[in-house]
């Protein structure tokens, strides 16, 4: 994508951001609520007469009074709601054009003079809706949530629920038919980019960026995710899947020809100096110089090597990346898994147990199901992500049907009300699996502060081995899960936290993360029924921490990651010194020990784009000393190909990205 490309996507995004941020606080008064001024969140105002507008208020101020929570004032949290319910308008425009132009929906953004100016899907929705087209808005924004409505019940969700809390409020008809008119005046050809989401994110943020830099050090997890976001272009992407997911794969199956093919950033294996020569003249102190010479035993450079490691069912393969923003790195490696999964077609390796009858058009909804993952604490960059996952399974095969994505959104805010308690009160009978549920739960309060690096599922593990749980001898808690997504119900009972309780330990295989999730739903439904706002915040808040904990308790073989830098929240502080004692002075250095932790069984491959600050600083000591020379092998390495002042001698680390290995 070229620089005036670049320029006019950021001149859309930001006159979108600003048009509908005005608007959309015009909306709020309506509401009585202000961003400006003190207000009164007791009732609804009396002007509000219909019982629609009334509810509306009521999810409003539900959403805002959870922003008071983390230290908001009222005005504040209702500019952030503001901001929040305008991105999520933004993003659901360009993800309907972005639809529409690769064929997967009718048009709802692009309009036509021969449907009178309106789009294709808009005046379909008119004619068979004749009193709401006598509206004033013309039915436009009832058209719009009609198109959401499908794509949310037939494709991905996330983005497109029509019943999310930030989708209530409406800009006037002129305006949001000008917004419709700037996103159609961008050519076709650009909403069809692949990068077009990474890139609207990147934009969205870019003025809010310096802004809160201006300030200093964050202040809070927005401030965290928004200084963070930095498009990871192509072939960073490329480079660290191809020599992680890439590398691990040619290291099962050398003759995997597609692989091979698909991934030519992987870098070959060197024989050791000492293999070819010894370097008598070498002085003492002085780096070796590196030979060209190919090992011809490697299956990375040879396909008729034998193999390294033991193959697996492909859909037994599993990548994370923990800070995932818009998902660039799962965008990619959708390529790769897809090439793996038609190699083993063609070979006949196994690809899942027990069916292994795969057809092509299955491929990309087992990648999504099985094989990726996504963390990140920003909502609005879950929301993209699933959004161009979708977009990606749908361009590998056009019939790709798709019904899960594994994507978190780490904002869960568990409110601080008396709630929790009454909630854990159903557990009295069963005093251990009280004690469990009550940490993580504690422990989850703590997730919109530290996302990914929160590490609660190791005290879960320790409290189960507590409670008489007898471990399998890898490690393994549970059978893998089915996972859904989220609001859907799942057929059966799953992620069962044990195998083999002990005699009067109190825990049952029916005590499951799952179950904690079906018992969430269920006290929220009653919650709804007798109006306990808090009731309800608490249950969907401790919904989203579960899900989370779903995410971290398996292990995985492949961890990518462009992670934040710099310092954390100053609350977060104490307990990242905690939990990362050798790392905690950046985030990009307890990311990477994050990923090591969560490729341990594996003995995977972690992949990150880093600052080189830890090669030199005597901050980053035991860093460099006990997580990257200790724990794992720097197995590859890529930076400036001029040496840098302040080279570390021992290991000749120069770096912009790097592979490790456990």
């Amino acid at each position: 994508m070229d620089s005036s490309t670049k320029s006019a996507i950021k001149a859309l995004v930001l006159t979108l951001r600003h048009t509908l941020e005005d608007e959309l606080t015009l909306a709020l008064k309506r509401y009585g609520i202000f961003t400006d001024q003190k207000w009164t969140p007791d009732a609804p105002p009396d002007r509000l007469t219909d019982a629609a507008e009334r509810e509306a208020w009521r999810r409003i101020v539900t959403v805002i009074r959870r922003g008071t929570q983390e230290g908001r004032t009222l005005p504040q949290a209702s500019a952030d709601y503001v901001r929040e319910a305008a991105f999520t308008l933004l993003n659901r425009l360009v993800g309907l054009k972005c639809l529409e132009v690769r064929g997967i929906i009718p048009e709802i953004i692009t309009t036509r003079d021969i449907y009178s100016g309106r789009s294709q899907a808009h005046r379909d929705y008119r004619d068979a809706h004749p009193r709401e087209a006598r509206a004033a808005d013309d039915a436009l924004p009832a058209a719009i949530q009609d198109a959401c409505r499908q794509v949310n019940a037939d494709l991905i969700g996330y983005l497109f629920d029509p019943d999310d809390d930030y989708s209530l409020l409406w800009p006037r008809y002129a305006v949001l038919k000008d917004c419709i008119a700037r996103i159609n005046a961008l050519e076709e050809i650009i909403w069809r980019e692949d990068e077009i989401i990474g890139w609207l994110y990147q934009f969205y943020n870019a003025e809010e960026k310096v802004a809160v830099r201006r300030r200093g050090k964050p202040q809070t997890p927005h401030d965290v995710a928004v200084i963070n976001q930095f498009f990871t272009p192509r072939w960073v992407v490329k480079f660290l899947v191809d020599n992680t997911l890439g590398r691990l794969w040619l290291e099962m199956h050398p003759d995997s020809a597609r692989v091979r093919a698909k991934c030519d950033y992987l870098v070959p294996e060197v024989l050791a100096d000492r293999q070819i020569s010894e370097s008598a003249n070498q002085r003492e102190g002085e780096a070796p110089t590196p030979n060209s010479q190919l090992d011809p035993t490697s299956p990375i450079n040879n396909p008729a090597a034998p193999p390294r490691r033991a193959a697996k069912p492909v859909t037994d393969i599993r990548l994370l990346d923990p800070a995932c923003g818009t998902m660039h790195f799962g965008h990619y490696a959708c390529e790769v898994f897809a090439e793996m999964y038609r190699d083993s077609l063609d070979h006949g390796w196994p690809i899942q147990n027990p069916k292994s009858n795969i057809q092509n058009h299955e491929i990309p909804s087992l990648i999504l199901q099985h094989n990726l993952f996504g963390v990140d604490i920003d909502r609005r960059a879950v929301q993209l992500a699933a959004l161009s996952l979708f977009m990606k399974a749908r361009t590998l095969h056009p019939e790709a049907q798709v019904r899960q994505v594994n994507l978190v959104s780490a904002d869960a805010t568990l409110p601080d009300s008396g709630v929790r308690e009454q909630f854990l009160a159903r557990y009295k009978d069963a005093p251990r699996v009280q004690k469990a549920f009550a940490q993580v739960l504690a422990d989850m309060d703590h997730v919109a502060q530290v996302g990914s690096l929160l590490r609660v599922e190791e005290r879960l593990r320790a409290l189960l081995t507590e409670a008489g749980y007898a471990l399998s001898e890898t490690g393994e808690l549970r059978p893998r899960p089915q996972r859904t997504i989220p609001g859907l119900e799942a057929p059966v009972r799953q992620l069962e936290l044990g195998e083999q309780p002990n005699a009067g330990s109190g825990w049952t295989p029916g005590y499951t993360l799952a179950g904690l999730r079906d018992d969430l739903r269920a006290f929220a439904r009653d919650a709804l029924q007798e109006h306990d706002l808090n009731a309800q915040l608490f249950a969907a808040e401790a919904d989203k921490a579960v899900r989370l904990l779903d995410v971290f308790i398996d292990d995985y073989d492949v961890v990518v990651m462009n992670p934040p830098y710099g310092a954390g929240l100053n609350e977060a502080d104490s307990l990242l010194k905690q939990l990362y004692p050798n790392t905690y002075n950046d985030l990009y250095s307890m990311f990477v020990e994050r990923g090591l932790s969560l490729t341990q069984k594996s003995k995977g491959y972690v992949g990150a784009l880093t600052s080189r600050t830890f090669i030199r600083l005597t901050t980053f000591q035991k860093f460099r000393e006990k997580i990257l020379l200790s724990e794992s092998i720097l197995s590859i390495i890529r930076g400036r190909q001029t040496p840098a002042e302040g080279t570390c001698r021992k290991c000749q680390i120069q770096v912009h990205c790097a592979t490790y290995a456990r």
